[in-house]
């Protein structure tokens, strides 16, 4: 009598090949187990096997006293769930398939063990892929497209020095806070680009200027001061005709030297202001008098000369009593007419000159 795990292998495998038989679980238990009993050492035959050279597919017999079952004999409906573990799988044996859809879930696959040639082109989604495990490794160069770039997140570390173009820079946005301190050189500004707004109050300097660069046009009206002109600078040539005016000459500035000959005339000066200083002496002369303006106080005592008295204009009026002396009067020039009545005293009368005519 065999033992028990060789019945239950033999019962097995007897029950296999009478199901393929007979089609029926109840005869086929009651077959196997008919078969078994009556000959528990022999080599039997599935139904409808061949010979038992060892060469059909379908041969069951005994060897070693173990039930052998004939290739395919066993499917589905023979095997006990969860009977076939991996020890009972022959390597290479499970192939797609085997394996039913959705079959293989995460658990079931070894660490490691899906490589490139597992994964179908274009089935990696981004649901599949864990946030921060593309690296750069794992993107090819020239891949990373403007539409894969958030807004706002290419930051300074981002790009590469020197990478900025003109072409990448839009028109008008480098701003004043863009631009490091001192950076802007002459090449980088064009010609007749730098405007009068674009320059702060008070910063060209006379190094800025080049020679002869300021013209009439570039000087304001009444900007030129006398602390801007060094002194002797301002010649003749650099003065236009008649822009000297009074304003522009300093008080007290006018001196002889500046003052051409013959230039000083009557409108030039200022009433009651030639002194007796500002004539030279004996240049006053009669045409220079206004008729009736020499006074008595204009002359000095004793310059009235007989040759300065018209002849006949000493009137009675103009000689003082008592001032006709003796010496004044002309040898027999007192006449009777001028010898008032009663008038020639006895004083008056030489002695011996009253003659008989007289009396």
């Amino acid at each position: 009598m065999p033992n028990r795990k060789t019945f239950a292998v033999r019962f097995v495998s007897y029950c296999a090949a009478f199901s393929l038989a007979f089609g029926s679980p109840s005869i086929t238990i009651l077959s196997a187990l008919a078969l078994w009993l009556a000959a528990p050492q022999a080599a039997m035959a599935a139904p409808g096997s061949g010979d038992n050279d060892g060469n059909s597919s379908n041969t069951t017999g005994t060897v070693d006293g173990n039930i052998d079952i004939g290739n395919g004999t066993v499917d589905t409906n023979e095997l006990a769930d969860g009977a076939v573990n991996a020890t009972k799988i022959e390597d290479g044996a499970v192939n797609a398939t085997k394996i039913a859809d959705g079959a293989v879930n995460a658990t079931k696959i070894e660490d490691g063990a899906v490589n490139a040639t597992k994964i179908a082109d274009g089935a990696v989604n981004a649901t599949k892929i864990a946030d921060g495990n593309v690296t750069t490794a794992k993107i090819a160069d020239g891949n990373v497209t403007t539409a894969k770039i958030a807004d706002g997140n290419v930051t300074t570390a981002k790009i590469a020095d020197g990478n900025v173009t003109t072409s990448k820079i839009e028109d008008s946005a480098v701003t004043s806070g863009k631009i490091a301190d001192s950076t802007i050189q002459s090449e980088d500004i064009g010609n007749g680009e730098v405007q009068t707004a674009d320059i702060a109050d008070g910063n060209v300097t006379t190094d800025k200027l080049d020679a002869n660069a300021v013209t009439t046009g570039k000087i304001a009206d009444d900007a030129i001061t006398t602390g801007k002109i060094l002194d002797g600078e301002v010649q003749t040539g650099d003065i236009a005709d008649g822009n000297v005016t009074t304003s522009k000459i300093a008080d007290g500035n006018v001196t002889t030297a500046k003052i051409a000959d013959g230039n000083v005339t009557t409108a030039k000066i200022a009433d009651g202001n030639v002194t007796t200083a500002k004539i030279a002496d004996g240049n006053v002369t009669t045409a220079k008098i206004a008729d009736g303006n020499v006074t008595t106080d204009k002359i000095a005592d004793g310059n009235v000369t007989t040759d300065k008295i018209a002849d006949g204009n000493v009137t009675t009026d103009k000689i003082a009593d008592g001032n006709v002396t003796t010496a004044k009067i002309a040898d027999g020039n007192v006449t009777t007419s001028k010898i008032a009545d009663g008038n020639v005293t006895t004083a008056k009368i030489a002695d011996g000159n009253v003659t008989n005519a007289k009396l």
